[in-house]
């Protein structure tokens, strides 16, 4: 009959070390083995992995949104931003040679795809700082 037997939640598991380390308070004699388990289940967290996962995706749209807005900020001198990091290179290149395209959109996603890199790294500090949050949260 141990087959169909129902696995306690970590809730369970919580409220039932509560009951059992306030009933050995009120004893006198505290156990070590309540002890341990009410530090392993509290140091877990009350919340199940999917409300963690949610708390994690919840993270990871905020970063995204901030990422995108600096990116839409800067799309518009995406080009200027692509000139200005270039120009060190053209300037080391032989006389009369010029940078080619080797793709067919590279003309056109070099500097988009620059500017993502740059709007990541203007929204670094913020990025950080949400996984710090996120992770203190967790542990």
């Amino acid at each position: 009959m141990g087959l169909f037997k129902r696995k306690k939640s970590r809730q369970e598991k919580v409220a039932d070390s509560d009951i059992e380390t306030s009933t050995a308070t009120i004893d006198g004699n505290v156990d070590s083995n309540t002890e341990d388990s009410g530090d392993i289940l509290s140091s877990l967290g009350d919340m199940p992995i999917t409300e963690h996962l949610i708390e994690l995706r919840r993270h990871l749209i905020k970063i995204c949104v901030a990422v995108l807005v600096i990116f839409l900020a800067l799309v518009g001198f995406s080009r200027e931003l692509y000139d200005f990091l270039s120009n060190p290179l053209v300037a080391q290149l032989p006389v009369n040679a010029t940078m080619i395209a080797t793709d067919i959109t590279s003309n056109f996603m070099a500097p988009i795809r620059l500017t993502v890199f740059v709007a990541a790294f203007f929204a670094m500090p913020y990025i950080l700082s949400n996984l710090v949050v996120c992770r203190t949260r967790f542990i």
